[in-house]
């Protein structure tokens, strides 16, 4: 018997997530990967639905004329209640997305799907959504529909592992994880995950628009101009970002950062750092500007700060634009499960310091700075080098978006086609179901 390969007919994708496509659902990596994920699926033909905190503001359910992609926005009566973002009044907000979304999938989206004979794949993602595919699993089988789902549970952080039942997890789903990073964490707690990537939009390879770049590029011929984007957390080393740019000031190179962290409140802790060091940090705060609003500003503060705050959603256009004109882009976690924006710098054709955990596609030197430790001098040391030696600079912004392009959103389609081959098998899934 030939089996089912998930053909578009065939099958219908469906993603759980806390964090979504919304700017209110937007904290980190994870609400980029669901969308990016969705959006690829959706227009490589795959029905996608994703279920996720959404903006208590815009409608329940959202539909895309020209895409079979579905954005189901779940507890907005309590994200009324906590307007500031997706994980305000978080315990309550996971209390009714656990309720809600198992009846939701399955009486809108699998009992749809499997009369007209099509397969579903239920993709969970992080510690949130743990208990709702285990509730998933149970309601499915009492409905006589488990076997036309096949369910995936992906760990993107190690993040609420503590608060997961691990057994009764892996008895709902298949566990997956982004890095051979992540894999190893996970046999600590008896679990051997399938590696499924994180991914980059292939407009992420689309020329950075001049306007915006030339503009940093300027400011990078008189200063050294650094950029961080990450959330407030000890695990980000903003630390030793921190005293990397004292280093560098110190040494008469006239370090700039532009620094876009979170809501955290490890954040205070770090602009404390700069005034214990003499920086001067400042913070730009504007309400949803345009690329072109945000960059008049920021040359505008640029020559007074040693650190300039973006206290703002930053347009993806001129993130890739201060990607590409950054001497360097200090995604230098001392923990990170995959490294999103270390990618996403690459894909620009920018200078990405990483750190040596989950980063699967750095290569020290070739495409990326790897930093093995948290010493703010292996910052410093490498900048100057690669002031030294700017063949090197040159190598490594023309390696890295070829490194991106095996990670585009459509090649990790592909591998989770080829990961998932043997679960078809398992499901007994046979081809040419939905045609």
């Amino acid at each position: 018997m030939q089996i089912a390969e998930l053909h578009p007919k065939e099958t219908t994708f469906v993603l759980l997530s806390f964090e979504g496509p919304d700017l209110y659902s937007l904290a980190g990596g994870l609400g980029v990967r669901v969308s990016e994920l969705a959006q690829t699926l959706a227009t490589l033909g795959y029905e996608t639905h994703i279920f996720f905190v959404g903006d208590p503001d815009k409608p329940e359910r959202e539909s895309h004329a020209n895409l079979p992609l579905t954005w189901w926005r779940v507890a907005q009566e309590v994200s009324r209640r906590f307007p500031t973002g997706v994980y305000a009044g978080e315990h309550q907000k996971h209390a009714v997305y656990t309720s809600v979304v198992p009846y939701l999938v399955i009486e809108q989206v699998v009992k749809a799907a499997v009369e007209r004979r099509k397969h579903v794949i239920i993709m969970g993602e992080e510690w949130h959504t743990s208990e709702t595919m285990v509730v998933l699993h149970q309601r499915l089988l009492e409905e006589n529909l488990r076997r036309a789902v096949i369910m995936l549970w992906n760990a993107n952080n190690i993040f609420g592992f503590d608060q997961i039942d691990w057994q009764r997890l892996q008895e709902a789903a298949h566990i997956t994880a982004v890095s051979r990073y992540m894999k190893l964490r996970m046999w600590e707690y008896g679990i051997n995950p399938l590696i499924i990537p994180n991914g980059v939009p292939m407009r992420f390879l689309d020329p950075v628009r001049a306007d915006l770049v030339t503009p940093l590029q300027n400011i990078a011929k008189e200063r050294l101009l650094l950029t961080k984007t990450a959330r407030f957390d000890p695990s980000k080393n903003w630390i030793q970002a921190i005293h990397a740019v004292a280093r560098l000031k110190a040494l008469g190179l006239r370090p700039l950062l532009l620094a876009r962290g979170g809501l955290e409140p490890y954040g205070g802790v770090v602009w404390n750092e700069t005034h214990l060091l003499n920086l001067h940090h400042l913070r730009l705060t504007l309400r949803r500007p345009t690329p072109e609003e945000a960059l008049y500003h920021i040359r505008m503060c640029a020559d007074e700060a040693d650190v300039l705050e973006l206290d703002f959603y930053v347009p993806e256009a001129l993130l890739r634009a201060a990607f590409k004109a950054s001497h360097a882009v200090l995604a230098n976690s001392g923990h990170e499960p995959f490294g999103l924006v270390g990618l996403e710098t690459m894909a620009v054709g920018g200078v990405a310091f990483t750190g040596s955990t989950g980063e699967d596609y750095a290569q020290h030197w070739h495409n990326a700075i790897m930093l093995d430790t948290s010493d703010p001098m292996e910052i410093v040391g490498n900048l100057l080098y690669l002031q030294e030696h700017p063949e090197l600079e040159e190598n490594l912004r023309r390696n890295g978006p070829a490194t991106a392009r095996f990670y585009l959103w459509e090649r990790v389609v592909e591998t989770l086609r080829s990961k998932v081959r043997h679960l078809l098998l398992e499901n007994n899934w046979p081809s040419g179901v939905g045609a």
